[in-house]
């Protein structure tokens, strides 16, 4: 890709060589209603106990989408209507084993008991946030070491993939020193020449001998507690999943997990699970994703909310590839916007300049914007700010796209956070006024850049209380004063500021503390910080997204939720999603027709979803259609 000098040389790729729809089935359109089949029925223990915000699941054989709802407090589901066919249904509740049938989708109601039986092994059925807080803290080495793992083992995957494994001491030696060479959250091993980041080089014996004590071949100290299933409005989602075929250098294929059986566990992204990470919905309700996997035919994607339909866009990259991306966004005119990295995506040099792309869902071209000579280029997290202007996170800062003007202005972050003058910014948002804000996550700083006067200006997050307060040594302390080596490794302190989301209808900027557990509120004019915990412990924030009625939207990586916070009542309500060891890393959402829809990438298992939010009244206008057909036999 060449460089522009001067003003942004766009690059019009008029005909981007757009893969067809290879889907790995022939999904068949999902959307029967209002004749189709209304899929209902009742979920009891074995003991005969009704269970409410149980997980109840359906998919037709051989289709890509999956549609799951919850019970209500009388233990009773109800699906809104599905096509006719074949399902294979499931109802699945931590501490229990899975209801599995197989139910002829025929007739205008179709109801399905199921009876769970519990279990004793169900710590495969938790995700990250279950597994951290079974590590005990009754003792001082215990809570130290815990903050270790949990600080340099959780910033690039969810901590149930590493501990739902049993290793002796070697083993666990073994790994952390292949951990202490891995760049990037994608997974880079950077040889045994290179030399090992410095928190997991100082911990290794003493973090492999606790890993070892809690999940070695002995007796394990870890005592494991299912968590509260929803109730209330948390039973009201409706999700809908829908399987993407995975693109391992241009070979499709289904995950070998795809997370929809919990007692399977956290599925590995060694098998190119993890492609995708954003996902954004267009103006129509479909979604489109980026993928940072190599791929000879997908930039990004797109999948047919009706009928799971896959349709690949290529922008060209280096050697015939692909370029990769990473964020993506849409513009008020319903217009996507997503970084395009010709070469490898953590490459560097003037060989791989990162170029912002403009894609139309309507006629699905494509156009390239590259940054002037002398600039950072684009990097992973984009927004959209009240002026409908492009915000890009950049290597030094942020950039800001105008697009009217098609000028690209940077704007440099005050503090750099490494000798070379990187600072790794992280998470980007563009608030109403039409100024930026970007986090540097690994030194707790988030930066606003000013458009009228074209400064940078910063704000310090205050520490965070962690279980190591109190337990560090002098040495220790000098090892944390070398700072952090990259941006997945933290320090016991740290907050982490991810991802953030600025209101565009007031002056305030969300902003998601990863490590800390928290979401901030900061005033976008004074940069005074509030901050709110989230409820419930090691949930792994991560990205924020305001919806018109200013609730906050945030997506729980380890706790695999998305949790809604409104400001006005200071009340958290947190959704579970379907499946296990998603890896959530962004949150979209749709508003239209007066109704609200929530966008996720599943970036572990190679999904995207949607969830819709019921009303009370629609429930009870389900359940009195059911008694009525019922009544009528």
């Amino acid at each position: 890709m060449t460089r522009a000098r001067g003003l942004a040389l766009i690059t019009a790729i008029a005909i981007v060589a757009i893969g067809l729809a290879k889907p790995a089935m022939s999904p068949r359109i999902a959307s029967a209603a209002p004749n189709g089949v209304l899929l209902t029925g009742g979920v009891t223990s074995d003991s005969g106990q009704k269970m409410e915000g149980v997980t109840v699941s359906a998919k037709e054989e051989g289709q890509t989408i999956t549609t799951t709802v919850f019970t209500d407090e009388q233990g009773n589901y109800y699906f809104p209507p599905l096509p006719t066919g074949t399902y294979r249904v499931w109802a699945q509740a931590q501490g229990y084993e899975a209801g599995r049938k197989q139910v002829e989708m025929t007739g205008a109601v179709r109801h399905q008991e199921f009876v769970l039986k519990m279990t004793k092994d169900f710590a495969m059925q938790l995700d990250g946030d279950g597994w951290i807080a079974a590590l005990p803290e009754d003792t001082a080495e215990h809570r130290k070491m815990k903050d270790v793992f949990y600080d340099n083992c959780t910033g690039c995957h969810i901590a149930s993939y590493p501990l739902q494994n049993r290793f002796d001491e070697n083993g666990w030696v073994a790994i952390i020193n292949l951990m202490s060479r891995v760049t990037g959250p994608e997974g880079f091993y950077g040889g045994p020449a290179m030399a090992p980041w410095p928190f997991l080089d100082y911990y290794k014996k003493e973090l492999a001998a606790y890993l070892a004590e809690m999940r070695g071949p002995g007796p394990s100290p870890m005592k494991f507690k299912t968590l509260p299933r929803p109730k209330g409005e948390a039973t009201l989602g409706v999700f809908i999943e829908y399987d993407v075929p995975v693109d391992d250098d241009g070979g499709y294929g289904p995950p070998a997990n795809d997370g929809s059986d919990w007692s399977l566990g956290t599925t590995s992204r060694n098998n190119g699970n993890s492609g995708i990470h954003d996902a954004q919905f267009d103006r129509d309700g479909n979604i489109w994703f980026a993928y940072t996997e190599p791929s000879y035919d997908r930039t990004v994607g797109k999948v047919d909310a009706k009928t799971g339909k896959l349709t690949n866009i290529k922008v060209p990259g280096a050697n015939g590839m692909a370029a990769s991306s990473h964020g993506i966004t849409v513009d008020q005119e319903g217009i996507l916007w997503f970084n395009a990295v010709p070469g490898a995506y953590y490459a560097q040099g003037e060989d791989n300049v990162r170029g912002l792309a403009r894609l139309d869902p309507k006629t699905e071209k494509v156009e390239v914007f590259n940054v002037p000579h002398g600039m950072s280029g684009v990097g992973g997290t984009l927004d959209v700010d009240g002026k409908g202007n492009i915000w890009a996170a950049t290597r030094i800062g942020a950039i800001r796209f105008d697009t009217r003007t098609r000028e690209f202005t940077e704007f440099k972050s005050v503090t750099l956070a490494s000798p070379d003058g990187r600072t790794d910014t992280y998470g980007v948002t563009g608030d109403r006024e039409g100024n930026g804000w970007w986090t540097q996550f690994k030194i707790d700083l988030v930066d606003k850049g000013d458009v009228l006067s074209g400064r940078s200006e910063e704000l310090r997050m205050s520490p965070r209380k962690s279980r190591s307060d109190g337990l560090l040594t002098a040495e220790e302390r000098k090892v944390y004063a070398l700072g952090v080596p990259q941006d997945n490794l933290s320090v016991p302190w740290a907050q982490g500021p991810r991802r953030l989301g600025a209101d565009k209808n007031a002056d305030v900027v969300w902003m998601c503390d990863y490590w800390g557990n928290n979401l901030a509120k900061i005033d976008s004019h004074s940069m005074k910080v509030t901050l709110y915990a989230v409820p419930t412990p090691e949930a792994g924030p991560y990205d924020a997204v305001v919806d018109n009625n200013h609730n906050v939207w945030v997506n729980l990586t380890q706790a695999g939720r998305i949790a809604k916070f409104d400001p006005r009542t200071e009340q958290w309500t947190e959704y579970p999603l379907p499946s296990l060891g998603s890896e959530t890393r962004h949150v979209s959402i749709l508003e239209r027709n007066g109704k609200l829809e929530v966008g996720l990438p599943y970036s572990r298992i190679s999904k995207v979803a949607r969830m819709e939010l019921r009303t009370r009244a629609e429930l009870q206008a389900l359940r009195a259609e059911v008694q009525q057909t019922a009544g009528n036999r």
